[in-house]
Protein backbone atom coordinates (compact mmCIF):
# COMPACT_ATOMS: atom_id res chain seq x y z
CA UNK A 1 0.00 0.00 0.00
CA UNK A 2 2.66 2.58 0.81
CA UNK A 3 4.77 1.08 -1.77
CA UNK A 4 1.89 2.03 -4.38
CA UNK A 5 1.91 5.54 -2.84
CA UNK A 6 5.34 6.20 -3.22
CA UNK A 7 5.44 4.97 -7.37
CA UNK A 8 1.82 6.69 -7.97
CA UNK A 9 2.63 9.96 -5.92
CA UNK A 10 -0.66 9.68 -4.71
CA UNK A 11 -1.33 9.57 -0.69
CA UNK A 12 -4.82 8.82 -0.90
CA UNK A 13 -4.19 5.15 -2.08
CA UNK A 14 -2.60 4.90 1.98
CA UNK A 15 -5.50 3.83 4.70
CA UNK A 16 -4.71 3.58 8.20
CA UNK A 17 -7.29 1.12 9.22
CA UNK A 18 -6.30 -0.96 6.76
CA UNK A 19 -3.29 -1.61 8.83
CA UNK A 20 -5.47 -1.85 11.93
CA UNK A 21 -8.13 -4.31 10.04
CA UNK A 22 -4.93 -6.73 9.17
CA UNK A 23 -3.55 -6.83 12.43
CA UNK A 24 -6.70 -7.87 14.33
CA UNK A 25 -7.31 -10.56 11.26
CA UNK A 26 -3.71 -12.12 11.22
CA UNK A 27 -2.09 -11.29 14.95
CA UNK A 28 -4.52 -10.99 16.99
CA UNK A 29 -7.34 -13.24 15.27
CA UNK A 30 -10.66 -11.56 16.49
CA UNK A 31 -13.16 -13.36 15.76
CA UNK A 32 -15.61 -10.74 15.29
CA UNK A 33 -13.89 -9.56 12.17
CA UNK A 34 -11.93 -13.20 11.11
CA UNK A 35 -15.49 -15.06 11.01
CA UNK A 36 -17.53 -13.62 8.14
CA UNK A 37 -14.02 -12.38 5.48
CA UNK A 38 -16.12 -10.79 2.98
CA UNK A 39 -17.47 -8.37 5.20
CA UNK A 40 -14.37 -6.87 5.40
CA UNK A 41 -14.48 -5.74 2.36
CA UNK A 42 -18.24 -5.03 1.67
CA UNK A 43 -18.54 -2.81 4.68
CA UNK A 44 -15.98 -0.80 4.38
CA UNK A 45 -16.61 -0.20 0.73
CA UNK A 46 -20.32 0.86 1.73
CA UNK A 47 -18.80 3.60 4.28
CA UNK A 48 -16.24 4.73 1.72
CA UNK A 49 -18.92 5.55 -0.52
CA UNK A 50 -20.98 7.09 1.89
CA UNK A 51 -17.85 9.35 3.30
CA UNK A 52 -17.09 10.20 -0.62
CA UNK A 53 -20.33 10.90 -1.26
CA UNK A 54 -21.41 13.43 1.74
CA UNK A 55 -17.46 14.81 0.97
CA UNK A 56 -18.34 15.87 -2.61
CA UNK A 57 -21.24 18.47 -1.15
CA UNK A 58 -21.38 22.08 -0.17
CA UNK A 59 -21.79 21.14 3.62
CA UNK A 60 -19.99 22.99 6.27
CA UNK A 61 -17.06 20.41 7.63
CA UNK A 62 -18.78 19.80 10.87
CA UNK A 63 -22.34 18.81 9.41
CA UNK A 64 -20.30 16.48 6.49
CA UNK A 65 -18.62 14.93 9.89
CA UNK A 66 -22.12 14.35 11.62
CA UNK A 67 -24.26 13.00 7.98
CA UNK A 68 -21.11 10.70 7.71
CA UNK A 69 -20.89 9.21 11.11
CA UNK A 70 -25.40 9.32 11.09
CA UNK A 71 -24.97 7.34 8.01
CA UNK A 72 -22.89 5.10 8.44
CA UNK A 73 -24.03 3.83 11.92
CA UNK A 74 -27.69 3.86 10.05
CA UNK A 75 -26.25 1.35 7.08
CA UNK A 76 -24.45 -1.00 9.77
CA UNK A 77 -27.40 -1.20 12.06
CA UNK A 78 -29.56 -2.29 9.26
CA UNK A 79 -26.80 -4.78 7.85
CA UNK A 80 -26.93 -5.92 11.84
CA UNK A 81 -22.71 -5.86 11.76
CA UNK A 82 -21.23 -3.22 13.86
CA UNK A 83 -17.40 -3.19 12.75
CA UNK A 84 -15.45 -0.65 13.99
CA UNK A 85 -13.38 0.06 11.85
CA UNK A 86 -16.09 0.67 9.05
CA UNK A 87 -16.49 4.01 10.44
CA UNK A 88 -12.69 4.90 9.61
CA UNK A 89 -13.16 4.65 6.07
CA UNK A 90 -16.20 6.81 5.46
CA UNK A 91 -14.44 9.19 7.59
CA UNK A 92 -10.82 9.65 5.93
CA UNK A 93 -12.63 10.88 2.57
CA UNK A 94 -13.88 14.01 4.49
CA UNK A 95 -11.17 14.72 7.21
CA UNK A 96 -8.88 14.44 4.37
CA UNK A 97 -10.61 16.23 1.68
CA UNK A 98 -10.75 13.28 -0.83
CA UNK A 99 -11.93 14.33 -4.20
CA UNK A 100 -10.38 11.42 -6.29
CA UNK A 101 -11.62 8.33 -7.32
CA UNK A 102 -8.31 6.43 -6.79
CA UNK A 103 -9.40 6.93 -3.22
CA UNK A 104 -12.10 4.55 -3.74
CA UNK A 105 -9.71 2.27 -5.89
CA UNK A 106 -8.02 1.88 -3.04
CA UNK A 107 -10.19 0.59 -0.72
CA UNK A 108 -12.24 -1.72 -3.09
CA UNK A 109 -9.29 -3.12 -4.24
CA UNK A 110 -7.45 -3.19 -0.43
CA UNK A 111 -10.23 -4.49 1.46
CA UNK A 112 -11.18 -7.23 -0.99
CA UNK A 113 -7.50 -8.42 -1.19
CA UNK A 114 -7.71 -8.99 2.74
CA UNK A 115 -10.96 -10.38 2.69
CA UNK A 116 -9.53 -12.63 0.03
CA UNK A 117 -6.36 -13.45 2.55
CA UNK A 118 -8.48 -13.56 5.42
CA UNK A 119 -10.86 -16.38 3.55
CA UNK A 120 -7.69 -18.26 2.06
CA UNK A 121 -5.86 -18.02 5.62
CA UNK A 122 -9.18 -20.10 7.16
CA UNK A 123 -9.49 -22.30 4.46
CA UNK A 124 -6.33 -23.61 4.92
CA UNK A 125 -5.80 -23.43 8.76
CA UNK A 126 -8.19 -26.21 9.82
CA UNK A 127 -7.78 -25.81 13.47
CA UNK A 128 -9.19 -22.40 13.29
CA UNK A 129 -13.13 -22.83 14.20
CA UNK A 130 -15.64 -20.95 12.49
CA UNK A 131 -17.50 -18.49 14.77
CA UNK A 132 -20.50 -16.26 14.31
CA UNK A 133 -20.07 -13.55 15.82
CA UNK A 134 -22.65 -12.00 18.36
CA UNK A 135 -23.47 -8.44 18.21
CA UNK A 136 -25.48 -7.06 21.36
CA UNK A 137 -25.52 -3.34 20.59
CA UNK A 138 -28.53 -1.64 21.65
CA UNK A 139 -30.35 1.23 20.32
CA UNK A 140 -29.67 2.96 23.16
CA UNK A 141 -26.17 2.48 23.36
CA UNK A 142 -26.34 3.61 19.38
CA UNK A 143 -27.75 6.75 20.16
CA UNK A 144 -25.64 7.20 22.85
CA UNK A 145 -22.18 6.93 20.94
CA UNK A 146 -23.93 9.20 18.49
CA UNK A 147 -24.62 11.93 20.95
CA UNK A 148 -21.32 11.75 22.42
CA UNK A 149 -19.17 12.11 18.96
CA UNK A 150 -22.04 15.10 17.84
CA UNK A 151 -21.50 16.42 21.28
CA UNK A 152 -17.46 16.38 20.66
CA UNK A 153 -17.82 17.74 17.41
CA UNK A 154 -20.09 20.65 18.46
CA UNK A 155 -17.63 22.02 20.95
CA UNK A 156 -14.39 21.40 17.88
CA UNK A 157 -16.92 23.91 16.23
CA UNK A 158 -17.75 26.29 18.94
CA UNK A 159 -13.79 26.61 19.90
CA UNK A 160 -12.93 26.68 15.95
CA UNK A 161 -10.47 23.09 16.30
CA UNK A 162 -11.99 20.96 13.96
CA UNK A 163 -8.57 20.01 12.92
CA UNK A 164 -9.30 17.68 15.95
CA UNK A 165 -12.44 17.02 15.68
CA UNK A 166 -12.72 13.08 13.93
CA UNK A 167 -9.73 11.64 14.08
CA UNK A 168 -10.43 7.90 12.93
CA UNK A 169 -9.05 5.60 15.23
CA UNK A 170 -9.85 7.22 18.47
CA UNK A 171 -13.64 6.96 17.12
CA UNK A 172 -13.13 2.96 16.26
CA UNK A 173 -12.09 2.76 20.07
CA UNK A 174 -14.67 4.50 20.97
CA UNK A 175 -17.76 2.44 18.90
CA UNK A 176 -15.69 -0.97 20.48
CA UNK A 177 -15.46 0.65 23.83
CA UNK A 178 -19.59 1.02 24.26
CA UNK A 179 -20.60 -2.35 22.47
CA UNK A 180 -18.54 -3.61 25.41
CA UNK A 181 -20.47 -5.32 28.36
CA UNK A 182 -17.88 -4.24 31.09
CA UNK A 183 -15.38 -1.39 30.27
CA UNK A 184 -13.18 -1.80 33.45
CA UNK A 185 -11.43 1.49 34.57
CA UNK A 186 -7.95 -0.32 33.54
CA UNK A 187 -8.99 -0.72 30.17
CA UNK A 188 -10.40 2.77 29.64
CA UNK A 189 -7.18 4.23 31.01
CA UNK A 190 -4.87 2.29 28.67
CA UNK A 191 -6.83 3.15 25.46
CA UNK A 192 -6.13 6.69 26.30
CA UNK A 193 -2.30 6.04 27.07
CA UNK A 194 -1.90 3.76 23.95
CA UNK A 195 -4.10 5.89 21.60
CA UNK A 196 -1.35 8.89 22.56
CA UNK A 197 1.79 6.86 22.64
CA UNK A 198 0.85 5.50 19.02
CA UNK A 199 0.12 9.03 17.99
CA UNK A 200 3.18 10.85 19.30
CA UNK A 201 4.90 7.33 17.52
CA UNK A 202 3.04 8.00 13.94
CA UNK A 203 3.83 11.39 14.24
CA UNK A 204 7.30 11.34 15.33
CA UNK A 205 8.08 8.96 12.22
CA UNK A 206 6.38 10.93 9.60
CA UNK A 207 8.26 14.00 10.93
CA UNK A 208 11.72 12.51 11.03
CA UNK A 209 11.76 10.08 8.80
CA UNK A 210 11.95 11.01 4.84
CA UNK A 211 11.24 7.49 3.85
CA UNK A 212 7.70 6.35 4.34
CA UNK A 213 8.30 2.98 4.06
CA UNK A 214 11.29 3.14 6.75
CA UNK A 215 9.14 5.02 8.77
CA UNK A 216 5.98 3.00 8.75
CA UNK A 217 8.04 0.10 9.42
CA UNK A 218 9.76 1.90 12.32
CA UNK A 219 6.12 2.89 13.98
CA UNK A 220 4.90 -0.36 13.77
CA UNK A 221 8.09 -1.93 15.40
CA UNK A 222 7.62 0.65 18.06
CA UNK A 223 4.21 0.01 18.29
CA UNK A 224 4.18 -3.48 18.52
CA UNK A 225 6.63 -3.27 21.25
CA UNK A 226 4.33 -0.73 23.61
CA UNK A 227 1.38 -2.90 22.87
CA UNK A 228 3.14 -6.41 23.83
CA UNK A 229 4.82 -4.69 27.10
CA UNK A 230 1.41 -3.29 28.15
CA UNK A 231 -0.50 -6.72 27.53
CA UNK A 232 -3.05 -4.60 25.98
CA UNK A 233 -4.43 -5.79 22.50
CA UNK A 234 -5.33 -2.35 20.37
CA UNK A 235 -5.07 -2.71 16.46
CA UNK A 236 -6.45 0.98 16.06
CA UNK A 237 -3.20 2.17 17.49
CA UNK A 238 -1.19 0.97 14.24
CA UNK A 239 -3.66 2.99 12.05
CA UNK A 240 -2.39 5.55 13.91
CA UNK A 241 0.93 5.48 13.18
CA UNK A 242 0.06 5.65 9.78
CA UNK A 243 -2.66 8.55 10.02
CA UNK A 244 0.01 11.68 10.36
CA UNK A 245 0.83 10.08 6.35
CA UNK A 246 -2.30 11.53 5.05
CA UNK A 247 -3.07 14.76 7.51
CA UNK A 248 -1.57 18.14 6.64
CA UNK A 249 1.88 18.22 8.36
CA UNK A 250 1.80 19.39 11.73
CA UNK A 251 4.13 19.46 15.06
CA UNK A 252 3.99 15.89 16.47
CA UNK A 253 3.18 17.13 20.31
CA UNK A 254 0.40 19.20 18.51
CA UNK A 255 -1.08 16.03 17.33
CA UNK A 256 -0.40 14.24 19.97
CA UNK A 257 -2.11 16.70 22.41
CA UNK A 258 -4.73 16.54 20.03
CA UNK A 259 -5.46 13.06 19.80
CA UNK A 260 -5.21 12.49 23.62
CA UNK A 261 -7.61 15.47 24.18
CA UNK A 262 -9.94 13.51 21.85
CA UNK A 263 -8.90 10.09 23.32
CA UNK A 264 -9.88 11.58 26.63
CA UNK A 265 -13.33 13.50 26.10
CA UNK A 266 -14.67 11.12 24.04
CA UNK A 267 -13.51 7.34 25.94
CA UNK A 268 -14.05 9.32 29.58
CA UNK A 269 -17.57 10.21 28.74
CA UNK A 270 -17.96 6.58 27.70
CA UNK A 271 -16.70 4.95 30.48
CA UNK A 272 -18.61 7.35 33.28
CA UNK A 273 -21.89 6.20 31.03
CA UNK A 274 -21.72 2.34 31.49
CA UNK A 275 -20.05 2.85 35.28
CA UNK A 276 -23.72 4.93 35.61
CA UNK A 277 -25.43 2.03 33.92
CA UNK A 278 -23.62 -0.65 35.37
CA UNK A 279 -24.53 0.90 39.13
CA UNK A 280 -27.96 1.25 38.44
CA UNK A 281 -28.42 -2.16 37.03
CA UNK A 282 -27.10 -3.22 40.13
CA UNK A 283 -29.71 -1.65 42.28
CA UNK A 284 -32.52 -1.99 40.67
CA UNK A 285 -31.34 -6.22 40.74
CA UNK A 286 -30.63 -5.44 44.59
Amino acid sequence: MICAAIVLQDREIILPELAALATGCFVYMKPEWTSRPWELFKLPSITAIIGFGINMTTFSLVVKLILVVSAMLLVLTWLRNYLAPALATGLLPVITNATSPTFLAAIFILTFLLAWAVASFKTKNISTPAQTPQFNLQKGDIAAYLAIIIGWMGFCFYTDRMDMAATPPVLVVAFESIQKQMYTREVWLKQIFLLTIAALIGSLTTTYFSNMILGASTSFLAIYLVLHISKFKLPPAYAMALLPLILPTQPPLHFTIKVFLMALFILSTIYVLKKYVANKSEISQG
